[in-house]
């Protein structure tokens, strides 16, 4: 009866810290997803403000 509730422990531990540590692994990939997307969101903004530039450069070469 002992070495059952012992066992039981023990996979009950080794569940739990894989839980934790499957809930870690999946903070992290969350994390680095959100910081992908972040630099991808401003890279495009960088971009559309090289276009503006242009545009605005473009349109005071016509008023002049």
């Amino acid at each position: 009866m002992l070495v059952r509730k012992n066992s039981l422990k023990k996979k009950g531990y080794i569940l739990t810290e894989a839980l934790i540590a499957f809930a870690i692994t999946v903070m992290m990939l969350l994390m680095l997803y959100h910081v992908m997307l972040s630099l991808v969101i401003l890279e495009e903004n960088k971009r559309e403000i090289v276009m503006i530039r242009r545009e605005m450069y473009e349109n005071k070469q016509e008023e002049n």
